[in-house]
């Protein structure tokens, strides 16, 4: 991490912005130099950060710190750090929505939003599915936010297919991928989500398309993405990579009972997964 002045007490200097503390991470050396900056500005954010800093500053960049490096943690297969980190996340951006409500309910719905991926990534996914849905609620009845509501029925139809919820999720998925554009990434993501929605209900028939159409979308987004950046940054609304699709792919092939295009794509499935790992 580069701090824009190694020698400063943070804790007793007046100071001008986040970016100013701090202009990257990413390695595990330096999630914790992060945290614990951050931890310490907090009590005092506005002391450190201006007068007029907007409530929930601090809380929102330390609960995206303890995002990430439970993301990292789980990356590298440590499980149990990646756990305590996403409850820290959790905890953090539930103070922050109590701080926004009154103050800027948009914003507010923005972390709820992220609270209910991190409850998601915690296996808690009826309360995840309650917070997607009440955020559809405040983005229906606000007619600017159009956006933001096709990415939250795709959120709320990914959680569902995790519940098992497959006929809501697809009610969900077909109005978000109604919307979306032709030959984008969210749309093959949604068309991925949709086509599994359809296995989970036994249609296998449209299942397929969609499936098909999102798989060869997806590897070829993420084939020109590392030839570009040497990895593949997933969108933050993006569930599904291509071995993701290919997954569900198979399994669609295996219950339709057609298990030489089940065995054909199980090596794909292979292949894929092992681009991913070098790539990520």
């Amino acid at each position: 991490m580069r701090l824009a002045a190694p020698n400063r007490d943070y804790t007793t200097e007046p100071y001008i912005g986040l970016m100013d503390i701090f202009s990257d991470y990413g390695a595990k050396d330096s999630f914790e130099e992060n945290e614990r900056i951050l931890e310490r500005i907090l009590p005092n954010e506005r002391q450190f950060l201006g007068a007029n800093t907007p409530p929930g500053t601090v809380l929102l960049s330390l609960s995206q710190v303890y995002w990430d490096h439970a993301k990292f943690d789980q990356a590298q297969g440590r499980s149990q750090d990646a756990r305590k980190n996403f409850e820290k996340a959790d905890a953090l951006i539930a103070r922050n929505v109590n701080v926004l409500r009154p103050v800027n309910p948009q914003q507010a719905m923005v972390q709820i939003s992220r609270q209910a991926e991190v409850r998601a990534s915690l296996g808690r996914y009826d309360e995840a599915e309650a917070l997607f849905a009440e955020v559809l609620v405040y983005l229906r009845g606000n007619w600017n936010q159009s956006r933001n509501l096709l990415s939250t029925l795709s959120e709320l139809g990914w959680i569902r297919i995790l519940r098992g919820s497959y006929s809501a999720a697809e009610r969900d998925l077909r109005e978000a991928c109604g919307h979306l554009e032709v030959g984008s990434e969210p749309r093959y993501n949604c068309d991925g989500l949709l086509g599994a929605s359809l296995v989970g209900q036994k249609e296998y028939a449209d299942a397929e398309s969609h499936l098909l159409s999102a798989y060869a979308g997806l590897v070829a987004v993420e084939k020109d993405d590392r030839l570009r950046n040497g990895t593949y940054h997933r969108l933050v609304t993006a569930r599904f990579f291509a071995p993701d699709v290919a997954t569900w792919v198979v399994r669609m092939y295996e219950e339709w009972g057609k298990p030489e295009e089940a065995a054909k794509w199980n090596i794909k499935l292979q292949a894929d997964k092992t681009i991913a790992a070098l790539s990520h």
